[in-house]
């Protein structure tokens, strides 16, 4: 997800001796590529997690 986001908002960092990802918020611009190829499926966008998109898709089916 690092390579594939086109604001270089993903870096890098150590914890407890791992390499992580961690999203630089105030560079983020939430285009949601990150998320959609992210092979952990640990980075969700603020204000459109999973669980709130499927809520929507499900409210818009009931129509």
């Amino acid at each position: 997800c690092i390579r594939c986001c086109p604001f270089g908002a993903i870096k890098e960092v150590e914890f407890r001796g791992e390499v992580k990802a961690q999203v630089i918020e105030t560079v983020c611009q939430g285009c949601g590529v990150c998320t959609s190829t992210c092979p952990q499926g640990a980075i969700q966008l603020a204000h459109a997690t999973d669980n709130q998109i499927l809520a929507e898709v499900n409210a818009l089916c009931q129509c």
